[in-house]
């Protein structure tokens, strides 16, 4: 009896053990990408170098870190390997979500900026999401979708902030300038 107690206590140290030496992986990789981020313009270089250590060392990232390095990927221009990660995960969160809209927005890719908005669940979707779609659409010369995503974010009860109104602005001057030509058109 005294034997298996003395086993049993054993392997709880090595648990507890193991589950630190994890949670310090984890630390030293999110400091890692930390570092990346502050960088001007990210280094795509540094990033894929910290990924590929997290494979070689078998670390499994949680969404977290996940997320961060997704994010690291869109901002020095690598969709590619941002969206393999992307795929991987079972359920993406709104974070990852919201990473690859304002991604795809960016590099004036609206309709899988689109995709991605229209694949995520409505009990998963927050302000931020949606400010997001509609600054993805007033960028990309879509006020009318804009609008429309605006009407959607009210009628599914989600309250538009500051940011929310700064993008319908812009939504509604791409539609009151293309008015406007049509008017100048017409009139000469």
């Amino acid at each position: 009896m005294n034997a298996s107690r003395k086993q049993a206590s054993n392997l709880k140290e090595q648990a507890v053990r193991v589950t630190d030496a994890v949670r310090a992986l984890a630390n030293f990789y999110a400091a890692q990408l930390l570092s990346c981020s502050n960088q001007i313009p990210t280094s795509y270089s540094n990033v894929r170098m910290i990924h590929a250590h997290m494979i070689a060392s078998g670390f499994r990232p949680r969404s977290h870190i996940l997320n961060r390095l997704m994010d690291l990927y869109c901002k020095s221009s690598n969709l590619v390997y941002a969206r393999q990660l992307f795929d991987e995960i079972a359920e993406p969160d709104i974070v990852a979500r919201t990473t690859f809209i304002t991604a795809y927005s960016a590099s004036g890719n609206l309709k899988l900026a689109r995709e991605i908005f229209n694949n995520t669940p409505l009990n998963t979707r927050d302000t931020v999401c949606y400010n997001a779609m509609i600054t993805a659409c007033a960028h990309n010369d879509d006020g009318n979708a804009a609008i429309e995503l605006f009407r959607d974010m009210k009628r599914n009860n989600f309250q538009p902030d500051n940011y929310t109104y700064t993008s319908m602005l812009s939504g509604l001057s791409l539609i009151a300038e293309h008015e406007l030509h049509c008017v100048l058109l017409h009139l000469s």
